[in-house]
C-alpha cells in the first residue's frame, strides 16, 4: 500500500513539474513576444517620422530627467507639416508628440540641444535623417533601425 501511495505522489509530482515547466515556458514565449511587437511599433513610428517634413520656429527647449521625454527635447511652432502621419500615430511617448495647437515636440541628441535657441528657424524635409537648424545641417535620425536619436557631432 505505502508502494501505491509513494508511485501515485511521484506521479502526481512529475505532471505538476511539468505543468509549471509548460507554464513558465508560455510566459517565456508570451515575453518574447511582447519584446518583438516593442521593435516592430518603433521602427514603424520611426518610419513615419523619418517620412515627416516639417518646418517652424523653435518656442522651448527642455533637459528631461523625469519626464516622458528622454533626455533632451523641443518644442516648436509648426509653420508646415508635410506626409503628416494619421491621427492615431501622432504620438510616440518619449519620442515625439504631435498637438493640435500645431505644436511639435520631439526628442534630439544633445548636440542638436546645445546648437539651439528659441526662435530659431527649424526644418526636416520628408524621408531624411537629418535636420536643419537655421542654415547648419545636423544628423538628427539614426540609421540603426533600434535607436532614435543620432549621437554624432
Amino acid at each position: 500500500m505505502k508502494k501505491i501511495i509513494r508511485i501515485v505522489l511521484t506521479i502526481a509530482l512529475l505532471l505538476m513539474l511539468m505543468f509549471a515547466v509548460m507554464f513558465f515556458n508560455d510566459i517565456l514565449k508570451f515575453a518574447h513576444g511582447e519584446i518583438e511587437d516593442s521593435k516592430i511599433a518603433f521602427q514603424h513610428h520611426k518610419t513615419l517620422f523619418i517620412k515627416m517634413s516639417f518646418s517652424g520656429r523653435v518656442v522651448r527647449k527642455e533637459v528631461c530627467t523625469k519626464c516622458e521625454f528622454e533626455g533632451y527635447s523641443t518644442i516648436i511652432k509648426v509653420d508646415k507639416f508635410g506626409n503628416l502621419p494619421p491621427l492615431i500615430f501622432r504620438e510616440y511617448p518619449r519620442h515625439y508628440r504631435i498637438n493640435l495647437d500645431s505644436s511639435f515636440q520631439f526628442s534630439i541628441p544633445q548636440n542638436i540641444y546645445e546648437a539651439l535657441n528659441q526662435s530659431d528657424s527649424i526644418s526636416k524635409d520628408s524621408n531624411s535623417f537629418s535636420i536643419r537648424i537655421n542654415t547648419k545641417e545636423y544628423d538628427f535620425i539614426s540609421h540603426d533601425s533600434l535607436k532614435w536619436t543620432s549621437d554624432k557631432r
